[in-house]
Protein backbone atom coordinates (compact mmCIF):
# COMPACT_ATOMS: atom_id res chain seq x y z
CA UNK A 1 0.00 0.00 0.00
CA UNK A 2 2.68 2.61 0.99
CA UNK A 3 4.41 1.44 -2.55
CA UNK A 4 1.10 3.23 -4.61
CA UNK A 5 1.45 5.93 -2.28
CA UNK A 6 5.59 6.92 -2.53
CA UNK A 7 6.05 5.39 -6.06
CA UNK A 8 8.54 8.21 -7.10
CA UNK A 9 10.92 7.38 -3.66
CA UNK A 10 11.74 3.76 -4.78
CA UNK A 11 12.42 4.49 -8.64
CA UNK A 12 15.05 6.90 -8.14
CA UNK A 13 13.56 9.72 -7.20
CA UNK A 14 12.57 10.80 -10.83
CA UNK A 15 14.24 14.51 -10.93
CA UNK A 16 12.46 15.19 -7.23
CA UNK A 17 14.06 16.94 -4.39
CA UNK A 18 14.92 15.17 -1.44
CA UNK A 19 11.87 17.08 1.12
CA UNK A 20 9.35 15.97 -1.70
CA UNK A 21 10.51 12.07 -0.91
CA UNK A 22 10.51 12.79 2.60
CA UNK A 23 6.83 14.01 2.43
CA UNK A 24 5.98 11.57 0.51
CA UNK A 25 7.34 9.04 3.11
CA UNK A 26 5.72 10.72 6.06
CA UNK A 27 2.62 10.63 3.77
CA UNK A 28 2.49 6.76 3.17
CA UNK A 29 3.47 6.31 6.89
CA UNK A 30 0.57 8.57 8.06
CA UNK A 31 -1.78 6.44 5.21
CA UNK A 32 -0.64 2.65 6.52
CA UNK A 33 -0.59 4.07 10.27
CA UNK A 34 -4.48 5.27 9.64
CA UNK A 35 -5.32 1.62 7.80
CA UNK A 36 -3.38 -0.46 10.44
CA UNK A 37 -5.79 1.69 12.94
CA UNK A 38 -9.06 0.96 10.97
CA UNK A 39 -7.73 -2.62 10.91
CA UNK A 40 -7.11 -2.89 14.96
CA UNK A 41 -10.95 -1.19 15.22
CA UNK A 42 -12.43 -3.77 13.07
CA UNK A 43 -10.84 -6.66 14.68
CA UNK A 44 -11.23 -5.07 18.47
CA UNK A 45 -15.00 -4.39 16.99
CA UNK A 46 -15.98 -8.05 15.86
CA UNK A 47 -13.98 -9.59 18.91
CA UNK A 48 -16.44 -7.65 20.87
CA UNK A 49 -19.52 -8.64 19.21
CA UNK A 50 -18.64 -12.45 19.25
CA UNK A 51 -17.72 -12.20 23.27
CA UNK A 52 -21.38 -10.31 23.82
CA UNK A 53 -23.01 -13.19 21.27
CA UNK A 54 -21.29 -16.08 23.11
CA UNK A 55 -20.13 -17.28 19.70
CA UNK A 56 -17.73 -19.78 19.47
CA UNK A 57 -14.71 -19.18 16.82
CA UNK A 58 -14.71 -21.90 13.99
CA UNK A 59 -11.31 -23.72 12.76
CA UNK A 60 -10.20 -22.42 10.11
CA UNK A 61 -7.48 -24.26 7.46
CA UNK A 62 -7.00 -21.10 5.30
CA UNK A 63 -6.37 -18.74 8.88
CA UNK A 64 -4.02 -21.14 10.30
CA UNK A 65 -1.88 -21.40 7.02
CA UNK A 66 -1.83 -17.43 6.68
CA UNK A 67 -1.06 -17.20 10.36
CA UNK A 68 2.10 -19.58 9.77
CA UNK A 69 2.90 -18.10 6.94
CA UNK A 70 2.89 -14.57 8.51
CA UNK A 71 4.91 -15.95 11.54
CA UNK A 72 7.59 -17.39 9.22
CA UNK A 73 7.57 -14.20 6.25
CA UNK A 74 7.22 -11.23 8.41
CA UNK A 75 10.53 -11.33 10.07
CA UNK A 76 12.17 -12.01 6.42
CA UNK A 77 10.39 -9.08 5.06
CA UNK A 78 11.68 -6.86 7.80
CA UNK A 79 15.17 -8.01 7.70
CA UNK A 80 14.83 -7.11 3.51
CA UNK A 81 13.45 -4.38 4.17
CA UNK A 82 16.38 -2.94 6.95
CA UNK A 83 19.13 -3.93 4.70
CA UNK A 84 17.31 -1.70 1.17
CA UNK A 85 16.56 1.18 3.64
CA UNK A 86 20.27 0.38 4.42
CA UNK A 87 21.59 0.97 1.02
CA UNK A 88 19.03 3.86 -0.06
CA UNK A 89 20.61 5.81 3.86
CA UNK A 90 16.99 5.80 4.59
CA UNK A 91 17.13 4.51 7.85
CA UNK A 92 15.41 6.36 10.77
CA UNK A 93 16.34 6.04 13.98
Amino acid sequence: MSRSVTPGRVDGQRGGSIARAERAENRAAWVTGIGLVLLCLYIVASAVVGLLSHNRPEGSPVGMGLALVAVVGMPLLARRKRAIAARLGSIRK
